[in-house]
């Protein structure tokens, strides 16, 4: 099969499929995600704002029956009867498919993430895990655009938790890849945030090498502290 013909039969799919995505875009995602033009096509696999059906599966352990059903409600964007088969099935942990996203919009690479901005929400010191959101310039804890609520984390703010902001630096490991998405709504919570799931486990980045730390703060009695480096 050509590379252009693949090409071609993906704009056809993304159009099927009613994704928001260019055909470029689309195309760039699927091959990120480790899933080639011609499996998809091949094995009949369906996209869905930028995620295809076989990615989606292979995110949760489930019999067909059920990873079909998850799927439905997926591309439905039915958030609340996916969490509900999820719960009552016991899957994943009860954390959502697909990592959380409810899309992928686009992926940058190392060159393109040098001097940006992110923060992340955890209940360790060190800057950890493996997601974010991005930070727009002047956000802080208090007024960022990307809420606790709408990142659907599995937690309410509670003493121990720690509010991380870092900017990544210009010598960044040449294979990192950080995809971007929305959050999917769960843990009766807004979601929709834009968030991030990096190729790296982010302790595997060295603070002061590839990134810096502009803010680290700890919510103990009812405020945020700020943690001296």
């Amino acid at each position: 099969m050509s590379r252009l013909f693949k090409i071609y039969l993906l704009v056809v799919l993304s159009v099927f499929v009613n994704t928001n995505l260019s055909a470029n875009d689309t195309f760039f995602s699927i091959e990120n995600k480790g899933n080639s033009v011609e499996e998809l096509v091949e094995a009949g696999g369906e996209i869905v704002r930028g995620v295809s059906k076989n990615t989606f599966k292979a995110s949760f352990t489930a019999s067909d029956n059920i990873a079909e059903q998850a799927w439905v409600f997926f591309k439905n964007e039915d958030w609340s009867s996916l969490e509900n088969l999820f719960n009552t099935h016991n899957l994943n942990g009860g954390w959502p498919p697909n990592n959380g996203f409810k899309n992928i919009t686009h992926i940058e690479t190392s060159a393109e993430l040098s001097g940006k901005t992110f923060d992340r929400f955890q209940g360790y010191e060190d800057l950890g895990g493996g997601f974010a959101s991005p930070v727009n310039s002047g956000e802080g804890v208090g007024d960022l655009i990307f809420t606790y609520d709408s990142r659907a984390l599995n937690t309410q703010i509670q003493d121990g938790t720690y509010y991380i902001k870092f900017k990544l630096k210009n010598n960044l490991p040449s294979d990192l890849k950080f995809e971007y998405g929305e959050a999917i709504p769960w843990f009766n919570t807004a979601g929709n945030a834009e968030q991030i799931k990096s190729s790296y486990k982010l302790s595997d980045l060295e603070e002061g090498i590839h990134y810096d730390v502009l803010e680290k703060l700890l919510f103990e009695n009812g405020q945020w502290i700020p943690v001296n480096p």
